[in-house]
Order: C-alpha cells, then sequence, then structure tokens
C-alpha cells in the first residue's frame, strides 16, 4: 500500500526547508578562513574569468599538456575548482589554501560518483520474538517484490538486532546486504549488487503497550526499524529514522505502522522523486562521519589501520557501542578517496562488477574533483574479488567470514576477544581505542616511517588544539585531516609509478628522463616492506593496470611531510628576511645607546675619560711599571665608560 503525501504528511515542511537549504548553500560565498577573503566574490570572479573555462565545454587535460603547468605551480595553480584568485594575486600558502577550500567535501564545488536512481529500495520492521527469535515482522519495497526476504538475506534480522542493543535506550546498526536485481539468488551475475541497510534500535516494557499479541511472554519487547539504500547515506538518514522509530514506540500500539509507511514515502519524495541529477552530493556521503574524533582516539594507529586495509588483510573491529563501531569503520572507509562511494562489491566476495567496468583514464578535467580522482588511481579497490565489508557482522556471520579471503567486519560480540587469531590479522578494539596486530608478520609493513609518524603528529596537534564544539576553522577539522590523506594517498601512488618508471631503465636511468626536483629513493619514506606487500593485492594490480603510467608527471612523487618540512623551513627563511633589519636597527641602537645622553654631559664624560688616560700614562712612565700593565691599560677593547676606566685606573695603582 503506498499513501500519499499530502498535508497530514509530518515532514512536508522539513522537505521544503531542505530545499531552501540547499538552495542557500549553492548562493553561500567561499570563505577563506585563513586569509578572510571571499574566493568567489564577484570581483575575484571577474579577476578570473578570463581563465575559467566555459561550463558547456569543460576543458580536458592529458599528463604531458599539464606536466609544465604543474611543474611552475608557483605561476599557475592547479583549479580543482573555479573561482580561484589568479596566482599573482596569492602567495604559495594561499594558492595551497584556495585549492582546498575549492575541493572541500562540504562545499557543493563538485559532486563524486554514487547513483542515486531509486537510492531509496525499501523499509521494514525487524521483531524480537519472544520465541522464535529475530524475525522479519514487516516490509514496505519500490517495486512492490513478493520476494521472501527472509530467505534471501537470512542475517538480517540479526544485523538489525546488534548484540548489546539492549543496554542503550536507542542503538544503530550499519551493514550491506548481497541483492540480485532479477531475485536470482542462485547465481552472481552483472544484476547482482550490493544494498546499504540502517537500523535503528528501541525497546518498550510490556506493560505499556495498549495491545499485546500473545506471543509476547517477556518483561519488555524489542524492534528495529530498518532502512534499506543504494548508496550508503547514513548520516542523512539517521536522524529521520529516530524520530520515526521513537514516534513508533510512544504509539504503544506495534500494530499500528502507518508512520513507517509515511517514513517511507518521505524517503521517497526526497530522494528519488525530488532528485534531478543522477549523482549524489560527496557531503551525504560524509554526513555523520567524524575524523576529529578518530584521530582524538587512535592518533598514529589511525594510519596504521588504513594501510592494513590497503594490503587486503583480514581486519576485525569490535565495539561494545554499535552504532559508534559502525561509524567508526566507515570514518575509515572515508578516508580512502571515492571508496565509499564505490562498494558495491562489497558484500559478496564473488561480486566483481568494479574491475569489469573500470576504464584507463588518460585526462581530465581541472574542474571536476571526481575526473581529477579517476586520474590519480582511486579508489583503491578493496573490496571486489575475495573481498568482503560488513560493518556489523552478527555472530551467525562469523563461519561465512571465515571463508573469505579478506574483509573488514565489525562486531559487538565479544567472543571475537576469544578468536581472534582465527577471525583477524588486525583486531582493532574501539572500546579502548587500541590496535593489535594478530598477524606478526605484518608488524614490520606496518611500522611507521619516521616522516609517517612526524606528519602525523602535525595532524594530531592541529585536532588537539582546535578541540572544542564551536571550533570553525579549517586547520584540524574534518576537511583539513581529509584533504591530508588524500595528499598523503596520491604522493604514495605517484611515488610507485615513478619508482616503476625508474626501474624501467634497470636502475640507471639516462640523466635526460630523470627529474632532478624528484628524489628517486622517496619510497622508503611509505616504508619499502609495505609497498612490496601492497603490490601483491588485487586492489595495486587494478591501480597499476587502469593509471595512466605518468601521473607524476601531475602528481609529483613524494611523501607529504617533505612539503610540511620545506614550507616550515620556507617559514623561518621568510621570518629571518622580515626581521634582519629590526635586528640590525637594534643593534646599531645598542652599541650607541651612549646618543641618548646630553650633549653637555657626553663633552664632560670625554674630558674626564681623556684626562684619566693621561694621567695614567704619566704615571705609568714615571714609575716603571711593567709593559703589560701599560697594555693592559691602553687596550682599546677597554675604553667602553668613564666608570670601567676609572676603575682600571685604580686597579693599576
Amino acid at each position: 500500500m503506498s499513501l500519499p503525501v499530502a498535508e497530514e504528511n509530518p515532514w512536508a515542511e522539513e522537505l521544503s526547508q531542505r530545499e531552501v537549504d540547499i538552495e542557500n548553500e549553492n548562493q553561500a560565498p567561499i570563505v577563506d578562513n585563513n586569509q578572510n577573503k571571499i574566493l568567489n566574490s564577484p570581483e575575484i570572479t571577474s579577476q578570473d574569468s578570463s581563465q575559467t573555462e566555459s561550463k558547456t565545454s569543460p576543458r580536458m587535460i592529458t599528463p604531458k599538456q599539464h606536466k609544465n603547468k604543474v611543474k611552475s605551480s608557483s605561476s599557475s595553480p592547479k583549479k580543482f575548482g573555479k573561482n580561484l584568485l589568479p596566482a599573482a594575486q596569492l602567495s604559495s600558502s594561499q594558492q595551497h589554501q584556495s585549492q582546498r577550500l575549492q575541493r572541500s567535501p562540504s562545499r557543493k564545488v563538485s559532486r563524486i560518483k554514487g547513483n542515486s536512481k531509486d537510492l531509496i529500495f525499501g523499509v521494514c520492521i525487524v521483531n524480537f520474538h519472544h520465541l522464535r527469535g529475530p524475525e522479519i515482522e514487516y516490509t514496505k519495497f519500490h517495486d512492490d517484490s513478493t520476494n521472501d526476504f527472509s530467505i534471501i538475506w537470512p542475517h538480517l534480522p540479526f544485523q538489525a538486532l546488534p548484540d548489546g542493543a539492549h543496554s542503550f535506550e536507542e542503538t544503530f546498526s550499519y551493514f550491506t546486504l548481497y541483492y540480485n536485481e532479477n531475485g536470482n539468488t542462485q547465481t552472481i551475475d552483472q544484476d547482482s549488487t550490493t544494498l546499504f541497510a540502517i537500523s535503528c534500535v528501541r525497546q518498550i516494557r510490556t506493560e505499556e503497550l495498549l495491545e499485546k499479541d500473545e506471543d509476547i511472554t517477556r518483561s519488555s519487547v524489542q524492534k528495529a526499524v530498518v532502512v534499506i539504500l543504494r548508496q550508503p547515506i547514513f548520516g542523512q538518514i539517521k536522524e529521520k529514522l529516530s524520530i520515526v522509530t521513537n514516534s513508533f514506540f510512544e504509539q504503544k500500539n506495534f500494530n499500528d505502522k502507518l508512520i513507517v509507511d509515511l517514513l517511507y514515502d518521505n524517503l521517497q519524495t526526497i530522494y528519488n522523486e525530488g532528485t534531478s541529477s543522477s549523482y549524489i552530493d560527496e557531503m551525504d556521503f560524509y554526513s555523520g562521519i567524524s575524523l576529529r574524533s578518530l584521530i582524538k582516539d587512535f592518533k598514529k594507529d589511525v594510519l596504521v589501520i588504513l594501510k592494513a586495509m590497503i594490503l587486503e588483510k583480514k581486519i576485525a573491529f569490535y565495539g561494545s557501542n554499535p552504532t559508534k563501531l559502525c561509524q567508526t569503520e566507515f570514518a575509515f572507509i572515508s578516508l580512502l578517496p571515492n571508496l565509499i562511494n564505490n562498494l558495491l562489491d562489497s558484500s559478496s566476495p564473488e561480486l566483481d562488477n568494479y574491475s569489469s567496468n573500470v576504464k584507463m583514464t588518460t585526462s581530465f578535467q581541472t574542474s571536476d574533483r571526481n575526473s581529477v580522482l579517476d586520474f590519480a588511481g582511486f579508489p583503491l579497490q578493496i573490496f571486489g574479488k575475495n573481498g568482503v565489508f560488513a560493518p556489523f557482522a552478527p555472530l551467525q556471520q562469523f563461519e561465512d567470514l571465515k571463508k573469505v579471503k579478506h574483509y573488514i567486519m565489525g562486531t559487538s560480540n565479544a567472543l571475537i576477544l576469544n578468536q581472534k587469531s582465527k577471525l583477524a590479522d588486525v583486531l582493532i578494539n574501539i572500546d579502548n581505542s587500541t590496535v593489535e596486530i594478530i598477524d606478526q608478520e605484518l608488524n614490520q609493513p606496518l611500522t611507521l616511517t619516521n616522516y609517517d609518524k612526524k606528519w602525523l603528529s602535525i595532524i594530531i596537534n592541529n585536532v588537539t588544539s582546535s578541540w572544542n564544539d564551536s571550533y570553525s576553522g579549517y586547520i584540524g577539522s574534518d576537511d583539513y585531516i581529509r584533504w591530508q590523506f588524500e595528499d598523503y594517498l596520491i604522493g604514495l601512488l605517484s611515488s610507485v609509478k615513478y619508482d616503476n618508471f625508474i626501474k624501467k631503465f634497470d636502475g640507471s636511468p639516462p640523466s635526460e628522463v630523470i627529474n632532478k626536483d624528484f628524489d628517486i629513493n622517496q619510497l622508503k619514506n611509505f616504508n619499502l616492506g609495505f609497498i612490496e606487500i601492497w603490490k601483491k593485492t588485487s586492489n595495486y594490480k587494478l591501480f597499476n593496470k587502469f593509471t595512466d603510467d605518468n601521473i607524476f608527471d601531475v602528481f609529483e612523487p613524494k611523501h607529504i611531510y617533505v612539503d610540511e618540512n620545506k614550507s616550515l623551513s620556507e617559514k623561518f627563511q621568510q621570518f629571518k628576511l622580515d626581521n634582519s633589519k629590526k635586528f640590525e636597527d637594534y643593534k646599531k641602537g645598542f652599541l650607541n645607546k651612549d646618543t641618548s645622553i646630553p650633549k653637555e654631559k657626553e663633552k664632560e664624560s670625554k674630558d674626564k675619560e681623556k684626562d684619566l688616560i693621561n694621567n695614567d700614562n704619566n704615571n705609568n712612565n714615571n714609575n716603571g711599571n711593567n709593559n703589560d700593565s701599560n697594555k693592559k691599560l691602553n687596550s682599546p677593547g677597554k675604553i667602553w665608560s668613564w666608570y670601567s676606566r676609572k676603575k682600571e685606573s685604580k686597579d693599576a695603582e
């Protein structure tokens, strides 16, 4: 049954406000917080209009065409968006900051891939039956399918009602579901894909219910309302789902499911019927994810975990709070550029559609962020053939996961702590923010280099020094963290491509093919052991095959800390230049401070000093004092003031 969204729709006003917010956000000026300038003001736009490409015919750039421009970035900054200030009016730090603001994920300047067609797949209610256990009680899907989803998704009831949910008034879990568009459950084909689900769990005391079923035999009733999506935009859905689930329980009558139907209709209106574009805004994927909390909790181990993910290992997250558990996992996923919107192969080790459809990218549009990321080699597809992402995996799914070559999974069941050697190469405990490397062979590859540690220290310091709820600056923000890791990974990919290029000449390339600005030994700054294992993974093979071999012509092959270190040196040199004149003036003033003495006193002081010196010389000549005393008294280095000269004279007598 499909109910119309009319005046009774409780979200009609919210929907209208959302449209207003989107319109206002698109028109809002982009402000450089550090420079206090509006980057898309009419004045700046007019200055740069001659350099900005037409929207109807975006400029396509190849590595060879872009090579000279990138290497001379001080005079021609890379354009990741429009309305940048001309290079002549920007310092290097201003250019760098402007580029970051233009590609910031919190701004609707560009879009990344994420098809929004039929984004809302359906909703369902999961009940904890007091005799049969968790089961799907009610479903409402977009195609009025007659499929028995309890057979297609046997683990869904356990995923929707996570272990330990009874300890919370309200909790959420995120999980993936394998689905075939044609209902084929026997074989995996091109119609097979991944759906994404978010559940909201609550409970109520049985005695509070207005209507009770006969099979309610316990003191409390636990249910979950689940929304199933085609893309993981959980942060956008979570708040609405919470409101509806709470209202559903406040009715105290679970036979009335009208509000769940209204939730589905409203979400359809917002995300399906009301979406004119085939792409989802980048901010929708990142909503509800806190990278600042990730850095605060795990500090330098964030990079250890990220590298383990890239190496395609068995990674298990444990946490007693299902909501925090799932959000933490997606925070790590979001640190790999363009991966969070390319998870359609992540629900089964047999899914591999991405590698079948990916193509070599040989050029990019300077104004299109997605195009730039594609050209750089993102996403690193760590899921796909032989890989699984199970953000929440119940105990019933453990046996299936043991058969998978590599995965990222999360669970709130403490049994994993006793079975960690069977289920994980790396175990992350969310409750105490610790990382345990179970597979000892990974100790060296996952060891951070000095450059890694120094770079991470800068990020950690920027996050901790800005840790307050009212902070709205860029340095230390989620955007700042995300682009720091993106730059780190771009440097890694470019360095590997450059190293591969050098090795084509058996390690001794002719001088004419070497860029003197590049360090041919840059890979050591990323850990050579890590690089060696990464080159054996599926995601590396895809990257190496479908990414231009000369991306180092566009992205400089270097560790990001080289830039940070250089930036610090440049700032110190500039400080010395700016203050050298002041320092010289200070020295002159210090050495000539007697000039502040009135002329009469200055003349009197000089006359007394002259008389004193003459008297000393006469006494020394007449009395036959030794030559050493004469030299000491007559030394120019001792004639500084009347006081010091008088003291020397008394000593000589």
